[in-house]
């Protein structure tokens, strides 16, 4: 009787311990080898620290032509801490495929305030976020969607940029033909004469920081968003701004 009576206690105890973690974990939480499934003709497979990317060229067809040069970007940016990275392709077989790692908790949409509570996890982010352009920069591409869904948290306060099939070689001239419509969220002053520069990368970081439900920036804050969303910092200048010092 004593053994059942113990045995009761260790399950009534279980099942709080499981309850109170279950009120811990975010509401994105996702399940081992959960297949995420998107309209675009994406489909990501989450394992335990790794996802595997593959995508309908059907619906995707600009990836066949472009297949090579992103290759060429992920071989380039493989060292990088702050972007994704390749362990496997990309090639395609029926479908672009890709094997891509460090795994993380996606930003957003609609998880941004409940994994952002402070300035100083939003400044890391926004930190991360321009390394991440820096090694990008480097290699010649630019990312071209830095929206905070592109944005994963990979530990506390280490983030990573994803999606780099948005990429494009830095500089181009945009060609609707090559590299598809502009994204969403791109404004008048994206493009400079009709080219992608890293300046246009630096004014979507700008614009990350006008998302509702960040905490309060601050004059700093706010005056670095309005100097990046306008064009007028560097890489570098952006790296140093007061902002992310404080």
């Amino acid at each position: 009787m004593r053994g059942r009576l113990e045995l009761v206690r260790i399950a009534i105890l279980l099942y709080r311990i499981l309850a109170i973690q279950q009120t811990q974990l975010p509401s994105n939480a996702v399940p081992l080898a959960s297949v995420l499934e998107f309209s675009s003709g994406t489909k990501i497979t989450v394992m335990e620290d790794y996802v595997i990317k593959r995508v309908d060229i059907e619906k995707q067809p600009l990836l066949v032509d472009r297949l090579a040069e992103l290759q060429e970007l992920y071989k380039a940016t493989r060292a990088s801490k702050h972007l994704i990275s390749s362990d496997e392709g990309p090639h395609i077989h029926k479908k672009y495929t890709v094997i891509l790692f460090p795994y993380g908790e996606q930003l957003g949409p609609g998880h941004l305030s409940f994994r952002i509570q402070s300035l100083a996890k939003l400044q890391a982010a926004i930190r991360c976020i321009l390394l991440a352009l820096r090694d990008l920069h480097a290699a010649e591409f630019a990312h071209t969607d830095i929206r905070w869904p592109n944005v994963i948290e990979c530990s506390n306060e280490t983030f990573c940029l994803i999606d780099l099939e948005t990429a494009v070689v830095l500089g181009c001239k945009w060609s609707v033909r090559l590299h598809g419509p502009h994204r969403v969220g791109w404004r008048d002053n994206t493009l400079t004469r009709g080219r992608y520069t890293a300046a246009s990368d630096l004014g979507l970081v700008g614009q990350l920081l006008t998302e509702p439900g960040l905490p309060p920036l601050g004059k700093f804050g706010s005056r670095f968003a309005e100097e990046l969303m306008a064009k007028s910092l560097s890489l570098q200048q952006a790296l140093d701004h007061l902002w992310l010092q404080s």
